[in-house]
């Protein structure tokens, strides 16, 4: 799987010295593009499990949560 996080960073999240980007920033950056890949994750299963389900149709009792 992969992710990618375009962004664009302004004076304000430069550090002082040297142009540098302060490292708490890039830290949550990263914190970002696992929380993407997670909700890709939880998508990817729901589909396979909602798929795994209707092809089951009929073949064994109620789904849980199912009326």
């Amino acid at each position: 799987m992969k992710a990618t996080l375009h962004i664009r960073l302004s004076a304000h999240d430069v550090h002082s010295g040297g142009n540098l980007v302060d490292g708490a920033r890039v830290l949550g950056l990263f914190g970002d593009v696992g929380t993407e890949r997670s909700i890709r994750s939880d998508e990817r299963d729901r589909v396979r499990e909602v798929a795994h389900h209707k092809a089951m149709d009929g073949q064994r009792g109620s789904i849980v949560g199912q009326w």
